[in-house]
């Protein structure tokens, strides 16, 4: 890893696509920074996987997949609607 000078210490950052590629890469230079980096992706597992290998370097990881999944057990599912239903006089 290259030397940083960035200290992010008390501060947090929201990295979607974390789970691999240039977000993978974002999240673990915010880590090391020292923010408190939150994890947001679309694959569950894999972004399990990577707040698991970014929190063995360094405690200030939370994923947000968690988060959303807590959310919606919470609440109700939206009702289904047709397309006719978002017209006016419908």
């Amino acid at each position: 890893p290259l030397p940083l000078t960035l200290r992010l210490h008390g501060r947090h950052a929201l990295v979607t696509g974390a789970a691999r590629g240039l977000g993978w890469a974002i999240a673990q230079g915010l880590a090391q920074a020292g923010a408190t980096v939150w994890l947001n992706g679309r694959d569950a597992a894999a972004l399990d996987d990577a707040a698991a290998r970014l929190r063995a370097a360094t405690p200030w990881v939370r994923s947000l997949m968690r988060a959303q999944r807590r959310l919606q057990q919470r609440r109700p599912p939206l009702a289904p609607r047709s397309p006719r239903s978002f017209h006016r006089g419908a």
